[in-house]
């Protein structure tokens, strides 16, 4: 809905764990290890790096068991778009993708009381 700012680096998320994924009604929490959060609301998808498209591009709150694959392990690569699109490359080669949904908000970082709202 609003995109990632201009000035948006994503790099403070390489090296972290991700320690913790919460699941409401509404939402998924990412926790990571340095109190970076990610709650996502709307659209995202989780795949193997490189390989053909497994479980398709979902949405908050149907849960995709591939991102129990993402807890305890590192981000190693991080992306974004003006459009609102957020890519985590973490170190077993699984990537979540957060996409940005023109009708409501579909994701907030919170970093170092920075809060973006996408």
């Amino acid at each position: 809905m609003y995109g990632l700012p201009a000035d948006f680096d994503p790099g403070f998320f390489v090296g972290q764990v991700l320690a913790q994924i919460c699941l409401s009604e509404n939402l998924f929490s990412f926790q990571f290890e340095d109190k970076t959060f990610l709650t996502l609301e709307g659209e995202y998808s989780c795949d193997t790096v490189g390989a053909p498209a497994q479980g398709g591009t979902r949405a908050v709150p149907e849960f995709d068991l591939a991102l129990s694959r993402l807890v305890g392990r590192a981000v190693t690569k991080a992306s974004g778009t003006r459009n609102g699109t957020l890519t985590l490359v973490f170190d077993n080669a699984m990537q979540l993708t957060c996409f940005d949904t023109a009708h409501y908000e579909s994701y907030q970082i919170s970093h170092r009381g920075r809060v973006i709202i996408v």
